[in-house]
C-alpha cells in the first residue's frame, strides 16, 4: 500500500520525448497517495520542460518552463479551491531524462 501523509517530498524522473506525465503520476508512482486535494504544489525540473492540460502537450502547444525554475502553486482549500495536479501536464523534450523535485501538501 501507498505511503499517506499530508504532505510529499521526492523526486522523480521524467523520460526524453515520452508521453506527457501528470503532476500525480509522478507523486504516485514514487509510491506516494495523496491524503485529498493539492492546496501547495512546488516542483522543479533539472531540464527545461513543456506544461500543459492535457497528455498530448508536446514541445510545439505546450508553456516552457526553463531549466530549474520553481513552478509554484497554491490554494486555500475552501470551497474547492485547489490545485489540480492530475491536470497538469510536463513533457520533456531537452535531449536527456529530467528529474523533477516536487514538494506538494495536501488536505483530506
Amino acid at each position: 500500500m501507498a505511503q499517506q501523509y499530508p504532505f510529499f517530498a521526492g523526486n522523480d524522473s521524467i523520460t526524453n520525448d515520452a508521453t506527457a506525465v501528470s503532476v500525480l503520476s509522478l507523486i504516485q508512482a514514487a509510491g506516494f497517495q495523496p491524503t485529498g486535494s493539492c492546496t501547495y504544489l512546488s516542483v522543479t525540473c533539472s531540464t527545461a520542460t513543456y506544461w500543459g492540460w492535457a497528455s498530448t502537450v508536446t514541445n510545439t502547444d505546450g508553456a516552457l518552463v526553463a531549466i530549474t525554475t520553481p513552478v509554484v502553486q497554491t490554494a486555500v482549500g475552501a470551497l474547492s479551491d485547489t490545485i489540480p495536479i492530475s491536470q497538469m501536464y510536463i513533457y520533456n523534450h531537452s535531449g536527456s531524462t529530467c528529474v523533477a523535485t516536487i514538494f506538494a501538501r495536501f488536505i483530506p
